[in-house]
């Protein structure tokens, strides 16, 4: 027998028999759909962040000195380049290093680094990384129930978003009376905004730039300042 099956359908009456032939290969498989090729896996990378420079004079020694290599690093920046600032320098003969300042840096100052080795004459370049905003309230007045603050970006080489000072109306005896946020808008590397805000004053107010936290900063010991009539009416002379 071949390989083939014939299938009958009968439909029976009494008139007579009606058949149906329906003829199928056996052992045939039902068709088989492709595969979709395996789904490709992207491992998301973490964003790569850039710390900002800024450049610094750097000049070698042209003496031949088989003692020591000897860096002068001039502060070119225009501002004072505030102590503790970490300063990295890398010479064209492939040396590199730090330091770190133990002062103030002024402008056009420089340092000089002494590190091992022989000079025969090299080129430098230097820099350091400007760190975050520094907020300070420059001044706080009211005229009847509007305070005005100044709020200043000490930080010449970086820019500062957008922040909140909270003002406060005080009594001499350092009682709060009422406070009041107010928004302060982005403020440019070295530049102030002028904000006001409508509260009623005590004794004295009080300002406080980034009182929230929200922006980072370098220093947060410089943010809160009082309005003249605390030295004028609440401290003893």
């Amino acid at each position: 027998m071949t390989k083939k099956t014939i299938g009958i359908l009968l439909a029976g009456a009494m008139a007579g028999v009606g058949i149906v032939l329906i003829v199928g290969t056996a052992g045939a498989e039902p068709p088989v759909g492709k595969l979709s090729p395996a789904p490709t896996i992207t491992t998301a990378q973490p964003p790569v962040v850039t710390l900002a420079q800024v450049s610094l004079a750097c000049s070698g020694t042209t003496a031949s000195d088989v003692v020591h290599r000897k860096h002068s690093i001039k502060n070119t920046t225009g501002y004072t380049v505030p102590k503790g600032t970490i300063v990295r320098w890398t010479s064209n003969d492939k040396g590199t290093g730090s330091l770190t300042l133990n002062a103030d840096l002024a402008n056009n100052a420089s340092v000089d680094v002494i590190e091992p080795g022989q000079t025969n004459g090299y080129s430098c370049t230097a820099y350091f990384s400007p760190g975050t905003p520094d907020f300070v309230v420059k001044s706080i007045t009211h005229n009847g129930g509007t305070a005005t603050i100044v709020v200043e970006n000490a930080n010449p080489w970086t820019n500062a978003g957008a922040s909140v000072a909270k003002v406060e109306s005080y009594k001499c005896v350092s009682s709060l009376v009422n406070g009041i946020d107010v928004p302060v808008p982005a403020i440019p590397k070295g530049g102030s905004v002028t904000v006001t805000a409508s509260i009623a004053t005590a004794d004295y107010l009080q300002a406080t730039a980034n009182a929230n936290g929200a922006v980072s900063e370098s220093n947060k010991n410089n943010n809160t300042t009082k309005s003249n009539e605390y030295l004028n009416h609440c401290v003893p002379r």
